[in-house]
């Protein structure tokens, strides 16, 4: 190709390419999008942490725990405890406290099946819980609030982005303040009025969740729980059994980790293993006998100090086989001898010599080099 061709080839790739990047700027446009990321952190364990958030934010002091240990717990006068998980069954002891805490204007919130597990505090408080999925209690969001348009719902609790729907056993007592009648009797959200204070029961708490608070209704209702204790004291906030635990942590977020390291692991034990099995087949029960017998003999010939009588055999051996395979080279001798077979054989001369004139066979390396330079060179002979 002469200069004009070249210089018309690269002036056609560049209008090529040219058009195609202002075909691509005219086409497509470029535009923003907003990705969820999972939340991380506290957060990614922590279902109570954007309700932590939200009330720090309006000026209330908040904090989050796991586990609610009555022992250790100093409440004050209007403060709020709020327990969303599987509360542990409490004692007698402990009903009394959290009672003469209520009294003196202290708010608790509960699930319904707390009074299931801890009848003492039924019984103080005088309520049965009955029912199962009798019923459901729906909160609407305030007309303001509404989103325009419907997201479908979320779990078994929610019929719709501005409506809550709680499902569960209800409470029967004549102390339960009127909220969230069912047909047939009790209440599935009920409030008990003791002294000062109040306590208020729910059939499940998911709505209080990190992303459930996202939604109008769940806001609305989480605003109506928590009242009697906003703008008073401090609030302890306790998602119990709602954390997951250390090793399904791990498992869900450090796998991409762990499976390497695992395989890593894997393959060094396999490189630094030793092999299974033989590389030969496992002799006949009669021929393994015998070499057992023979293996036998030569430890006993060596713990008496007869290393000079095996090597005397071995040799013996290899220079029949030498005679047989080689007269020539069995004929020669001295220094002569020693370079044919080491060059005959691929080793060393001093390592030929050592076989077939050893010295100091008393010391185990020495006659071990030389049984094994002897059983060598009968091979290659």
């Amino acid at each position: 190709m002469n200069k004009r061709g070249a210089i018309v080839g690269v002036l056609a790739a560049v209008v090529i390419i040219g058009a195609a990047v202002a075909w691509f700027f005219y086409t497509f446009e470029r535009v923003s999008e907003e990705v969820r990321l999972p939340p991380r952190g506290e957060a990614a364990i922590n279902p109570l942490y954007a309700l932590r958030g939200a009330l720090r934010a309006q000026g209330q002091a908040a904090d989050t725990q796991r586990w609610f240990r009555p022992d250790a717990w100093k409440p004050g006068v209007d403060d709020t405890l709020l327990i969303t998980g599987q509360a542990a069954p409490f004692t007698a002891a402990d009903v009394d406290r959290l009672l003469a805490w209520v009294r003196g204007g202290g708010h608790l919130v509960l699930r319904t099946a707390a009074l299931a597990e801890s009848p003492a505090l039924a019984e103080a408080l005088e309520l049965t819980v009955e029912g199962e999925e009798a019923g459901c209690f729906v909160v609407d969001a305030p007309a303001s609030a509404k989103p325009k348009a419907d997201a479908p719902p979320r779990n078994v609790f929610d019929i719709g982005p501005d409506r809550v729907q709680l499902c569960g056993p209800t409470v029967h007592g004549a102390g339960a303040i009127v909220a969230g009648p069912a047909p047939d009797g009790g209440h599935r959200f009920a409030r008990v009025a003791i002294g000062a204070g109040v306590v208020s029961l729910l059939p499940s708490l998911e709505f209080l969740h990190n992303r459930q608070l996202e939604r109008p209704a769940a806001r609305a209702l989480a605003y109506q729980v928590l009242a009697p204790g906003l703008g008073r004291g401090h609030m302890l906030l306790v998602y119990g059994d709602d954390m997951p635990s250390l090793w399904r942590l791990m498992l869900r977020y450090g796998w991409p980790i762990l499976l390497p390291l695992a395989l890593a692991l894997a393959a060094w034990l396999v490189f630094r293993g030793q092999r299974f099995g033989t590389l030969r087949p496992v002799p006949a029960a009669p021929r393994r006998a015998l070499l057992e017998h023979v293996q036998a003999a030569g430890e006993f010939a060596w713990r008496r100090g007869r290393m000079v009588a095996l090597h005397t055999a071995l040799r013996a051996r290899f220079e029949r086989r030498l005679a047989r395979r080689d007269p020539l080279l069995a004929a020669l001798s001295g220094e002569a001898r020693l370079l044919a077979l080491a060059e005959r054989c691929a080793l060393p001369v001093s390592r030929v010599r050592q076989a077939l004139l050893p010295t100091e066979l008393h010391r185990p390396d020495v006659f071990l080099q030389s049984i094994s330079t002897l059983a060598q060179m009968r091979l290659r002979i």
